[in-house]
């Protein structure tokens, strides 16, 4: 009974509700990072606030020229099931936590009409990866709040604070629609999505939608920049520089000796970089919301960036500014427009317009068709348009045997080729002749076909009124009026003559 007795009690013990942790006194040891100690129900973190006015300038964009321009930005949304939609098919989404019947579910997409909407985030983590062992150990986000533009910086001294951060982050969530980031979608927003998991936090954002810039900096971008990391984007086209920043590969180094040491100091630099990071994704957000609504002026945009921004504006259904960079880029010199001129034919012959993608191969041939490294592509598609399109198979043939001898040039060029790119031009060859035998038992007929007479409709009129076989076309209806035709009978034969 003794042990009985004893072991209830200690159940009872149990039952009893755990004190309240005492709240931690501030010391001021964040003051110098304009830091300070944040409470929450979950617990407590380390939240660093700076407001900037609207007129504050990020580069050459002031934060207020958004106002009013944030709803063009809706064509780059994706809600957060379309986003693991995408994801499950890489290994990382083999490895989310995640269930099947949350990455189903279906969402709405928001409406998107007011840059109070947006709400900017970044994240600086112990790694690289997307594991539960990489860690979020600050999280910035950035929001308009009437005429200011707010920065939030939330860090956790220990793993232990990480609570406390995330539900201070889920409770800014809940008041935004739109999640704006720089790589966001593959990499800073999987992992809060893992911790919140892991901490076994609620988080609803069926309907949150992510605007991820990576992916427009890299149509716009790619073949102009270096790379397309925010600091090169933000330096190059902002117009922004910064000045001794702490890359952001250091951070997890300099995290790990913050906990070491426990100096705050050691994470100044880390609490600056992700600030700038933050108002570039705003100063971004008034540049791609200017080239979505066709208000980049072309001439401060290379040829090359004003043929990725038309092929941009062109995917997402924008064509009336994709015509205006069109219009711009046609207009130059003939040399300067060479390199566009395929892709351009290509454009206008998915919207459909054969016409214009026909003129702008006859254009390449002019201009670059004698060369030996000269394309196939227009001399292809040019055979193909004259023979299905205008019916004109002696220009289509033209075309095809003047493929046919750049081909056998180019395939002497190219003996020393492996053997996959030997085997394509062979294939082209094989292609090429076959076409010119169609085209040429084409215009044979065509040649051989019978040419109508062409008569006026009168004398069409008088040769097809004669009923009388044999009679010659050019008879008068006079003559066909006094010709008498004498009836025949079975009997006649019998008559004497």
């Amino acid at each position: 009974m003794s042990g009985l007795r004893e072991r209830l009690q200690r159940l009872k013990k149990n039952d009893e509700p755990a004190p309240s942790k005492p709240v931690e006194p501030e010391n001021g040891e964040w003051d110098a990072l304009d830091a300070r100690l944040e409470h929450n129900e979950w617990g407590s973190f380390i939240i660093r606030r700076k407001v900037y006015p609207s007129q504050h300038k990020h580069g050459m964009f002031e934060l207020h020229e958004l106002f009013g321009q944030a709803g063009a930005l809706a064509a780059l949304q994706e809600t957060a099931h379309e986003a693991r939609k995408s994801l499950k098919k890489t290994a990382a989404a083999k490895r989310s936590p995640l269930r099947p019947a949350a990455r189903m579910k279906s969402a709405s997409l928001p409406v998107l009409e007011h840059h109070e909407q947006l709400l900017f985030f970044d994240t600086e983590t112990t790694g690289l990866g997307i594991g539960a062992g990489n860690v979020p150990f600050m999280t910035g986000i950035g929001y308009y709040e009437g005429d200011l533009f707010i920065v939030e910086q939330m860090f956790i001294r220990n793993p232990a604070e990480e609570l406390a951060m995330l539900a201070h982050l889920n409770e800014r969530l809940q008041r935004h629609t739109h999640l704006v980031s720089y790589n966001g979608k593959s990499f800073d927003w999987p992992i809060v999505k893992n911790r919140f998991i892991l901490n076994r936090l609620a988080l609803k954002d069926e309907t949150l939608a992510h605007l991820d810039y990576l992916h427009p900096s890299r149509s716009l971008w790619k073949h102009t920049l270096p790379t397309c990391r925010l600091g090169q984007v933000e330096e190059d086209r902002l117009g922004f520089k910064r000045l001794d920043d702490v890359p952001g590969s250091l951070a997890p180094t300099l995290y790990f000796q913050y906990l070491a040491e426990g100096d705050p100091l050691k994470m100044l630099g880390v609490f600056v970089h992700n600030e700038l990071d933050i108002l570039s994704l705003a100063g971004l957000s008034v540049y791609l919301s200017h080239a979505l609504q066709g208000k980049l002026d072309p001439d401060t945009l290379t040829m090359e960036e004003q043929f990725r921004t038309a092929l941009w504006l062109e995917k997402y259904g924008l064509r009336q500014g994709a015509d205006h960079m069109l219009e711009r880029l046609l207009g130059a010199g003939a040399e300067e427009t060479g390199d566009y001129l395929l892709p351009l034919a290509q454009l206008y012959k998915k919207r459909g317009d054969a016409a214009a993608s026909a003129a702008l191969w006859q254009k390449y041939v002019d201009l670059r068709g004698n060369r030996a490294t000269a394309s196939m592509e227009p001399f292809i598609e040019l055979a193909m348009h004259y023979e299905h399109r205008e019916k004109d198979y002696a220009l289509a043939l033209h075309y095809a045997e003047e493929g046919l001898n750049k081909a056998w040039k180019r395939r002497a060029l190219k003996r020393m080729g492996t053997s996959q790119e030997q085997e394509r031009e062979e294939q082209l060859l094989r292609d090429f002749e076959k076409r010119i035998d169609r085209l040429r038992k084409k215009v044979s007929a065509v040649k051989r076909a019978p040419k109508p007479a062409k008569l006026r409709p009168v004398e069409m009129h008088r040769q097809t009124a004669s009923a009388v076989p044999g009679e010659a076309a050019g008879s008068s209806q006079a003559e066909r009026k006094s010709r008498k035709i004498r009836p025949e009978y079975a009997m006649d034969s019998l008559l004497p003559l």
